[in-house]
């Protein structure tokens, strides 16, 4: 890996100029400083910085890192850090805000107004210098990003590097390191998710304004990807997801109308009215019911979420389902044992030996009446 090079400025807060193509914004497509002033004000809880600096000064512990900027001599677009020049600039200035935002920020001397009259920069040559920096700090560092944001960024990286001659595989191998990713499936789970997204946008599934405004849970839709019933039902099989769908409109015209339905049954669309309320617990009620074609079936015609997912739970193949991953779990806590068995107190082997007696009484039970379905 090449040693990346860069220098240590000191500089005018005028001179920094926020990132544009900040992934903070989404699918936001912001022209202005303005503009992305006021978005960093709405969405990104500045409050929590003003107070800090209000409270404690400004603490240069971590770089601001910034690269020339290309369009006006003299200046440096922020690449890390927008927020924290953002507080600074509006602190110094409440005037760079409309009314509305401008009342937000609370009021500060002169004297203190000369803390921030030159402060340190890091420059770096390019962009892709510091992905690996950005990607690990907002992904899986102190300062994460929405989901959204997260996934924008994998998909910018990925391109990226796709368009500077790297194959797919490679190229998303490269994009997992530079998010701090162990494995590439999370990483081609973002991606892929972010091109549904924007198929479905185009089909007018889902609205821009709602994508733009972080209206829209994007997390439950690449949580869905992982399940194979989700990926039957797009079109692409039972297999996992491949670099191959990483393509503009991967889901098929024949599984368009599918697309559809999960969109709607997501985020709420015309015709199709949203399902998902408490995600961790209806996501995965919502990947059951696309696994049983009879409760899918009943979805799309009835829209009725509870009589769906009941019937799902309630099929026999289903039933198989939970009793072999019980059988599996049991098995599991056995094997665990051996290695836990030093750690357990009296109490614990107690409390343990009176829900195993629970269980096998069950399950004695259970045996007993499949035996009576015997010929």
């Amino acid at each position: 890996m090449n040693k990346i090079e860069y220098r240590r400025v000191s500089t005018k807060p005028s001179k920094l100029q926020l990132d544009l193509l900040n992934p903070r914004f989404g699918y936001k497509q912001v022209s202005s400083q303005k503009e992305a002033l006021e978005l960093l004000v709405k969405w990104a809880r500045l409050s929590e910085l003003w107070h800090s600096i209000m409270v404690q000064g400004w603490l240069d512990f971590e770089p601001i890192v910034c690269m020339a900027s290309t369009e006006d001599a003299g200046y440096f677009t922020v690449l890390d850090g927008n927020r924290r020049v953002a507080s600074i600039k509006t602190l110094i200035d409440p005037e760079l805000l409309e009314r509305p935002y401008r009342n937000r920020v609370p009021g500060i001397s002169k004297s203190f107004c000369n803390d921030f009259e030159r402060i340190d920069i890091v420059i770096v040559d390019d962009r892709r210098d510091v992905d690996a920096y950005v990607g690990f700090k907002h992904i899986n560092g102190p300062a994460c990003w929405s989901s959204l944001s997260r996934a924008k960024f994998a998909t910018s990286t990925y391109l990226q590097l796709v368009q500077a001659g790297e194959c797919g595989k490679k190229a998303l191998d490269t994009t997992a390191k530079t998010l701090g990713y162990s494995t590439t499936t999370s990483t081609l789970i973002l991606i892929v998710a972010i091109e549904i997204l924007e198929q479905a946008m185009r089909l007018k599934f889902v609205e821009r304004e709602e994508v733009e405004t972080n209206r829209l849970d994007f997390s439950r839709l690449y949580t869905m990807l992982p399940h194979s019933a989700t990926r039957s039902f797009l079109g692409w099989g039972t297999d996992v997801l491949n670099v191959c769908l990483v393509k503009s409109d991967p889901v098929s015209e024949a599984y368009v109308e599918n697309l559809r339905y999960l969109i709607g049954w997501l985020f709420g669309t015309k015709g199709v009215s949203k399902v998902i309320s408490a995600q961790s617990l209806d996501v995965p009620k919502l990947q059951r019911i696309l696994a049983h074609i009879p409760s899918m079936e009943t979805l799309k015609i009835t829209g009725n979420f509870k009589q769906a997912s009941a019937k799902a739970d309630t099929d026999v193949d289903c039933w198989r389902s939970r009793l072999i991953a019980s059988e599996n779990q049991a098995k599991n806590l056995l094997m665990d044992l051996y290695e836990i068995q030093s750690q357990l107190g009296e109490e614990h082997v107690q409390d343990a030996i009176k829900r195993c007696s629970i269980l096998k009484s069950t399950y004695n039970t259970l045996l007993a009446s499949l035996k009576t379905y015997e010929a």
